[in-house]
């Protein structure tokens, strides 16, 4: 299996013809609105989600929020406009007969990674074999199988009175636009493809389950459904893959850096091997943006902590992290196993490397660069490729001409793609334009789209 090559160069000139309002649920970030126009790009709309719960007990979506926040959406757009949101690939809607949610909660991943819930369904079925017969997709504790053993425990009941069991963004495609179809990103990347819906029946032990997951159509290649006004919908989509496609237009290996630090490589067809499975190796996508992924860890929270206890910008930061990298990376800490809470992060950095700000700074960021390196390599040797000698990094770091100089290290080249702080918004848009045929591929999508205001 081979990554395919990046799309050909840009043709010059070319500008929007169309508004495209690009929505981001974030976990961790709130939702926020980027409108796109022939007159220019910037953020109209942010809100912080408000949770239901907590990660004890279970965290929910708020659902009158989520669909309030739809409608506005669709009350702000113009015929002919495209909407294209992303969230969290990894949640599930139990639906009634009638195709409505209202009667059931909605499971955010973070509220189902504790609790056993991983550790029951692979005493039934080994990881191995999940990993297998789900397509390779991710054996983390967000798969549909740790959310319907959560439903069990939590609401008994619920799946025998649920009709229909889709993963959420295809619920929110649904308010968008009326129609029932499915987007295959989020099929594959919840394990829902293949074999997946035996997988879940198997594990859970609910007769006829199977039938309820995910019954809807796929929506094809080229269909572009319509909300009420006449807007144009792109099916909501894996919040992480639009992002890939833009690292893509540089070349076939990426970092993406924010909350969750991981590494991809753009590949033609899954493999799911035993191989990829020890190296950590998801796949997620489907066509032109299936990827070979592995997540590093949740290193961007610890990262904000140490610059917000030092009194620092993220410049000042990036800056002093750098003149402490001068000297040479530090003595890397196990990433995987650093604390996700920033407090208890910032406690377990500081009793391995001291209290001085810089030096924590500074081993973060070499951390990172070299476990970003170690993944690629690995991701590399399973594919059955030369180690590459560049790689495009995405996403807020980056800015962090620390990172990038860590990089360096490890890379001959280390591609910066157009717009990539803004990668998950712009990558939206390029997709929708795609998608509708405004644009031929991802690359040409991106030289339409005006530079976001808000980037400097």
């Amino acid at each position: 299996m081979t990554p395919s090559a990046p799309s050909n160069s840009p043709s010059p000139g070319a500008s929007l013809s169309r508004t495209v309002w690009v929505g981001v649920f974030g976990a961790t970030t709130g939702f926020t609105v980027t409108r796109f126009s022939p007159s220019g790009a910037r953020e109209v709309h942010h809100a912080d989600i408000p949770w239901i719960g907590d990660v004890s007990a279970g965290i929910e979506w708020p659902r009158d929020w989520l669909r309030a926040q739809l409608d506005a959406l669709v009350a702000r757009s113009e015929p002919d406009d495209l909407l294209s949101l992303a969230m969290p690939g990894a949640d599930l809607a139990l639906l009634d007969a009638d195709g409505h949610a209202d009667a059931f909660p909605l499971q955010h991943y973070r509220g189902v990674m504790d609790g056993g819930f991983i550790e029951r369904a692979t005493a039934l079925i080994p990881p191995e074999t999940l990993y297998r017969r789900t397509g390779g997709a991710n054996v983390a504790a967000f798969q549909p199988y740790a959310q319907l053993l959560a439903v069990q425990d939590r609401y008994p009941g619920l799946l025998e009175r649920a009709a229909a069991v889709v993963p959420l963004s295809d619920s929110l495609t649904a308010l968008l636009c009326g129609e029932r179809a499915h987007d295959p990103v989020m099929l594959q990347d919840q394990g829902l493809t293949g074999e997946g819906r035996a997988v879940c029946q198997a594990i859970t032990g609910l007769p006829g389950l199977a039938d309820k997951l995910a019954p809807w159509r796929v929506f094809g290649e080229t269909e572009a459904p319509h909300t009420s006004r006449g807007s144009v919908v792109m099916p909501v989509t894996h919040d992480s893959v639009p992002a890939r496609m833009v690292g893509y237009s540089a070349c076939p290996w990426v970092i993406w850096t924010g909350t969750w630090i991981g590494t991809a490589c753009q590949v033609a067809a899954m493999d799911p091997t035993p191989e990829a499975y020890r190296a950590g190796i998801a796949f997620e996508g489907y066509g032109a943006s299936l990827s070979a992924i592995t997540n590093v860890a949740m290193l961007g929270r610890a990262y904000k902590a140490v610059v917000h206890h030092a009194g620092y910008t993220f410049p000042q930061a990036a800056a002093r992290a750098g003149d402490h990298l001068e000297a040479g990376l530090p003595d890397p800490f196990e990433a995987g196993r650093l604390p996700a809470d920033e407090t208890a992060a910032l406690h377990t950095l500081r009793e391995r490397y001291g209290p001085d700000p810089d030096r924590l700074l500074a081993a973060v960021i070499g951390t990172t660069a070299t476990a970003c390196a170690e993944k690629i390599a690995a991701t590399a040797r399973v594919l059955g490729q030369p180690h590459p000698d560049e790689v495009a990094v995405i996403g807020g770091w980056a800015r962090n001409e620390a990172f990038i100089g860590a990089l360096r290290r490890f890379f001959t080249h280390v591609r910066l793609p157009a717009q990539a702080p803004a990668a998950t918004a712009v990558g939206l848009a390029a997709e929708a334009l795609v998608r509708v045929g405004d644009a031929p591929d991802i690359t040409n999508a991106l030289r339409q789209i005006p530079p976001l205001e808000t980037e400097s």
